[in-house]
């Protein structure tokens, strides 16, 4: 894995470096399977059609770094594409590592305004497996756009941005950057949901 590290003289990174840095390993590396076992991944075989992709982004302190998304393989270079258009318009995300980081625990994650995509689990309150557990959706800096059911927010942490009018850091709104870079390739946006969920994409 490539670690999630600031790339010291953003100056210096021209447009062909950074496009080296948007990369897609079909399989994923035994090392990273190892991490995820137990964790966001039940057993081996549920890797068989993941891939690992590799994404530079720039952070809330403005400094470029490099994260890990675990997606669905028909989806893996769609997502470096569209990770590569959030960058290059340089849309904030906070943060971006393999859920695994925070023992496959989705609130945790969301709590640290976390963006990953993968993660072997059921849908809140239900007995049906989530999208992410076929690595077709990802969540976007899910503290600042939290998931609404009821007027709650989810994470509760996340409470003051259910008011999608604040002026906020990172906040995903319709027809913005983010939003169109996934719409235009056919992804849906759980903001549209009756109970909206402001950081989910999932195709």
């Amino acid at each position: 894995m490539i670690p999630n590290e600031t790339i010291e003289t953003p100056e210096l990174v021209t447009q062909e470096t950074i496009s080296e840095i948007f990369l897609v390993n079909e399989t994923i590396p035994e090392n990273i399977i190892d991490e995820m076992l137990g964790k966001s991944l039940p057993v081996p075989e549920k890797a068989e059609n993941l891939s690992l992709v590799t994404v530079t982004y720039i952070n809330y302190n403005d400094e470029i770094k490099v994260g890990d998304l675990v997606v669905h393989k028909e989806l893996a270079n769609e997502v470096a594409e569209i990770f590569q258009e959030i960058y290059e318009a340089k849309f904030p995300i906070a943060n971006i590592d393999l859920v695994d980081k925070f023992d496959a625990d989705d609130n945790l994650s969301m709590i640290n305004n976390n963006t990953s995509a993968f993660n072997y689990r059921m849908v809140s309150g239900t007995n049906t497996l989530s999208n992410h557990s076929f690595g077709r959706s990802i969540d976007i800096n899910p503290l600042i756009n939290p998931h609404v059911i009821n007027g709650v927010a989810y994470p509760t942490e996340g409470t003051a941005y259910i008011d999608r009018t604040v002026d906020a850091k990172g906040l995903i709104r319709e027809g913005d950057v983010v939003y169109n870079a996934f719409i235009s390739r056919g992804w849906s946006w759980g903001g549209h949901w009756q109970n909206p969920d402001y950081q989910h994409f999932e195709k």
